[in-house]
């Protein structure tokens, strides 16, 4: 599992890539939370287009992100392949959160 970052004026893209299971979600959710506090996007954009698979770990980072969104600015997750996006579709992730 891979995360890089870019933007400029607030408005930030993280890309990431591999698994996103239990093992890897603690840390992804510890860099996430480390580009949240630096950085305080009004725009957050996550790019799963790398991710290859995402279990239930993934659903509970994504919505960590929204938390911390939340008031602050907005959330869009894009590049979402296929078993992610099933996985997502099947947890109704569609009403909390935008993609793309």
């Amino acid at each position: 599992m891979t995360m890089s970052c870019d933007g400029a004026e607030r408005r930030y893209t993280i890309y990431i890539s591999g698994e996103i299971d239990h093992h890897s979600a603690k840390r992804l959710l510890g860099q996430l939370e480390e580009e949240l506090s630096t950085r305080f996007p009004h725009t957050l954009t996550l790019d799963l287009g790398g991710v290859n698979f995402m279990d239930s770990s993934g659903i509970a980072l994504l919505m960590r992100c929204r938390q911390r969104m939340e008031g602050i600015g907005a959330l869009t997750v894009t590049n979402v392949p296929s078993q992610p996006l099933r996985m997502l579709k099947a947890a109704h992730m569609e009403r909390f959160i935008t993609f793309n």
